[in-house]
């Protein structure tokens, strides 16, 4: 029987594939304890994209609080860009944020990341301001930010 794609909430089998995709799509590597923390924080946030048997994309967030959160971590992996698996995985997302009362959403994106920026753009998001020396290599991020709808 054929193994169906889509996205799909994330369990804690999904760490070792996910730490890898992070490392491929980020040059990041995280700690166990960071998916542990985030699962025990908000499970019914945490997303992955499923094509076949392999986890292809990941969605982190976190819960700010009551009524914001803020993601983390997204990405596809570099073979599956571009086919909509992180439209799939930001609708579910979004839908996830509804159902759970998220107001505001927030998130920061490298300055030169011009898909990641337009990909946002295209969910509601919006640049909210600039942060000097962000990421560990001393580039500067975006912080992006958008209003949930009830």
């Amino acid at each position: 029987m054929p193994v169906s794609g889509g996205p799909r909430p994330y369990t804690m089998r999904d760490m070792t594939r996910t730490r890898a995709l992070i490392r491929e799509v980020f040059k990041q590597e995280h700690e166990p304890t960071l998916f542990q923390s985030l699962h025990v924080s908000w499970p019914e946030g945490m997303l992955v994209y499923q094509e076949g048997l392999e986890l292809v994309g990941f969605l982190l967030p976190i819960r700010l609080e009551a009524n914001q959160a803020r993601i983390l971590l997204m990405g596809i992996d570099l073979a599956n860009r571009g086919k909509g698996y992180g439209s799939s995985m930001m609708e579910m997302f979004i839908c996830s944020c509804k159902a759970y009362n998220i107001e505001k959403l927030f998130l920061e994106v490298r300055v030169n990341n011009h898909v990641g920026i337009a990909f946002y753009t295209r969910y509601g998001f919006s640049t909210l301001s600039l942060i000097n020396g962000y990421y560990k290599d001393g580039s500067d991020a975006y912080l992006m930010g958008r209003i949930v709808p009830k």
